[in-house]
Parts: structure tokens; sequence; C-alpha cells
């Protein structure tokens, strides 16, 4: 399930975190490209989507349930320059 938001929020993370274990879901931001939130079975974490070359990559920032969406966030833009 994806869910497309223009900037991920920290209500956003709290809900992410409630669905932890449950189900799989991805919250994708528009005002940075390629920044998201994923959540799986048994994590959370930030990440990045790239396109490398003809292909699509994900760069994983950091845990989600250890650092904060801003810091995340920042991280995400520095990767991109």
């Amino acid at each position: 399930m994806r869910h497309s938001l223009f900037e991920i929020m920290g209500e956003d993370v709290a809900r992410a975190r409630s669905s932890l274990g449950r189900e799989e879901l991805e919250f994708g931001e528009k005002i940075t490209w390629g920044f998201c939130l994923r959540v799986r079975k048994q994590s959370m974490s930030w990440s990045l989507r790239v396109r490398l070359g003809p292909k699509y990559g994900t760069w994983r920032i950091g845990d989600a349930l250890v650092m904060d969406v801003d810091t995340a966030r920042q991280n995400a833009r520095e990767a991109l320059l």
C-alpha cells in the first residue's frame, strides 16, 4: 500500500508505528523527491528512492524508530546534491 503526502509529519510516523508488525506501508513525500518512510513486518526505516541509470534503487537513510523526520529529510536532501 502506498500513500503520497506533500510532507511527512510526526503524526504520520505515529500512525505508521501503530501498523508495525501488522501491515507493510510506504509513505512517499512530494516536497523532497524520493524521500519515504517504509514500514515492514519487523522494521521502520527512512529511505530515498533514486534512479540509477535505467533502474531504480532504494537507499536506507536510517531507522525511523530512532531518527526523527526532520533529520532524515535533511539527510535525504544532502544525498540528492
